[in-house]
């Protein structure tokens, strides 16, 4: 008799793959249904469940893809890209990435950058929680530190870099208007994704600001910081645009820790 951790991984692999040589023999046949119907029964739920996470993860894409259309794409993308985790939260993950790299789906630019920021938004509400710090803690600052001052930002933020206007389809779906016009920008444009409290939220950024959160993220201090707004603005306006990006950020929560050099 096979044990039971074999029975276990052969029909997880079934349900995967639908590769039924480990699993078929162990299946009990009878009038009522055959041992691959049987099978086949527990792994269309499987499917069927996987879809309707998926359908509740990127609910604009389904909708603007129809119930049918949606199934079929859904299909493809859990047998192409079977789940490597065991939380179901995550099935959804690279829909994204199957998008670009699927023959059938890749010209859908617009389908591929509604599912990266439905994916992000949902990635904001799962993701790691952190508590944000007081733009008061700036005030206690000596006027010689600031240049030294680096800032650590809240782990959910992504900053997502569109073609089309996909942000613009999910307000109007949301909105139960008609769908917009399809839009391809000239230049790519900048929009943030991440969670205060317990809610995702999104915004979109100017160049200057797309280009500060980066490196921001990637640990400059704030004197690199105004060196490089230089590049985007004339030296009188960096200061003032610079604070003010930083109040921003402070009231959007983003701020998680101010750090100074040792």
């Amino acid at each position: 008799m096979t044990d039971l951790a074999t029975l276990q991984q052969s029909f997880q692999h079934y349900l995967r793959h639908q590769d039924g040589a480990g699993i078929l023999t162990e299946i009990v046949n009878d009038a009522a249904l055959s041992a691959q119907q049987r099978l086949a029964v527990y792994h269309e739920g499987y499917y069927l469940r996987l879809i309707e996470i998926l359908e509740n993860d990127f609910v604009v894409l389904a909708r603007l893809l129809g119930e049918e259309s949606f199934s079929q794409m859904a299909r493809a993308y859990i047998h192409d890209f079977p789940s490597q985790y065991r939380n179901i939260q995550y099935v959804g993950c690279r829909l994204s990435e199957f998008l670009a790299r699927s023959p059938v789906y890749h010209e859908h630019s617009l389908w591929r950058e509604l599912a990266t920021f439905e994916w992000a938004l949902e990635e904001a509400r799962i993701g790691e929680q952190a508590t944000s710090v007081s733009i008061a803690q700036l005030a206690e600052l000596a006027p010689d530190a600031w240049g030294e001052l680096s800032f650590v930002l809240h782990p959910t933020l992504k900053v997502l870099r569109l073609h089309h206007n996909a942000v613009e389809y999910y307000q109007a779906s949301y909105a139960e208007q008609a769908w917009p016009e399809l839009l391809t920008h000239t230049e790519l444009q900048a929009c943030i994704v991440w969670r205060k409290q317990f809610a995702a939220h999104y915004r979109y950024v100017n160049s200057a600001e797309a280009w500060m959160l980066g490196v921001v993220l990637a640990g400059e201090r704030f004197a690199q910081i105004c060196a490089g707004l230089c590049d985007f603005m004339p030296e009188e306006e960096v200061a003032p645009y610079a604070l003010g990006r930083l109040q921003q950020w402070f009231a959007d929560g983003l701020i998680t820790r101010l750090c100074l050099a040792e």
